[in-house]
């Protein structure tokens, strides 16, 4: 169980919180979250060499297949719904492959630099900008480590609300109030799809495996081998209308990320709008939140 994982999302969370509720003595706490930031980076580093160490996994080991895990066995819970005869059971589970590892590394990289120019071009708040800047890595950090249904999406979404405060209240002269809302609505319409598939996806019973009497789970290493052996196991090749569906819904909420055309006209408004450090993050790190669902989510789980 690797300890870098949850420092990834610990550190940069911990000192933008410090930041954001220092009031007064927020000034001195600036080198705080400018060592935070590279404290990030060296981690996310270190991370990356850790999954490059790794020996090579079974080649009959399909999906999301973590090289380095961070799954504590104290978070495990039954939720409230059921797949089939079987209650889904949660754990909070992290972890790196090599994909997330180097979006990891990409997260750190745009994060570090962004915080260290943001100290010579941010006049206004400048403590309250690093703040922000600090919770929006730690919420990339969640969604690219998270192997979990739930914890996907609860740091997909959280991704939204630093950001909605960073281009409002530092936009770039260009309006960043209404394009700051114009990004809210589209985020928030994508992700009531969105979750709705997730909730279906992890509902829907496995049919063809219901035999080996397996409990349900939200663990995407898991439901990414399900869904494998279910396809192999599967005397049909007829795409069932609820694997349909979960595709349609799942690539409604990651396009709208994405901004595929028609649902790209949140991004030109935002681009110019938000300060030039806010927006580089944005364009090397958020808008591939999108893409990089499709392949953690939609292609392993939705064959």
């Amino acid at each position: 169980m690797s300890s870098i994982i949850p420092l990834l999302i610990l550190i940069p969370l911990a000192a933008g919180m410090s930041l954001l509720t220092a009031g007064r003595r927020a000034k001195d706490l600036v080198p705080l979250g400018v060592c935070a930031s590279v404290v990030t980076l060296v981690l996310s580093i270190l991370l990356v060499n850790q999954v490059g160490r790794v020996t090579a996994l079974p080649s009959d080991i399909a999906g999301v297949s973590p090289r380095v895990v961070f799954a504590p066995e104290a978070f495990r819970f039954k939720l409230p719904i059921s797949s089939g005869n079987y209650p889904i059971e949660w754990q909070w589970q992290f972890g790196a492959d090599g994909i997330s590892a180097l979006m990891v590394l990409l997260t750190g990289l745009v994060g570090c630099i962004t915080i260290v120019l943001a100290t010579r071009q941010i006049q206004r708040a400048l403590p309250h900008y690093i703040g922000l800047m600090l919770v929006t890595i730690a919420m990339l950090m969640g969604v690219f480590l998270a192997m979990d249904l739930v914890s996907f999406y609860v740091f997909f979404e959280a991704v939204l609300i630093p950001l909605v405060l960073l281009i409002h209240g530092w936009g770039n002269g260009e309006e960043p109030g209404p394009a700051s809302k114009k990004f809210l609505l589209f985020t928030l319409a994508g992700s009531i799809p969105m979750v709705i598939g997730l909730i279906a996806l992890a509902m829907s019973p496995v049919k063809e495996l219901e035999s080996l009497s397996r409990p349900s789970t939200i663990s995407l290493s898991e439901l990414s081998q399900y869904a494998a052996e279910s396809l192999v196991a599967s005397s049909s090749s007829t795409v069932s209308t609820q694997s349909t569906w979960i595709l349609f819904l799942l690539m409604l909420g990651f396009g709208i990320k994405l901004a595929i055309l028609p649902l790209h006209t949140w991004l030109p408004t935002t681009y110019v709008a938000a300060h030039p450090n806010t927006t580089a993050l944005i364009a090397s790190v958020v808008a591939k939140l999108g893409l990089y669902g499709i392949i953690r989510l939609v292609i392993p789980l939705v064959p």
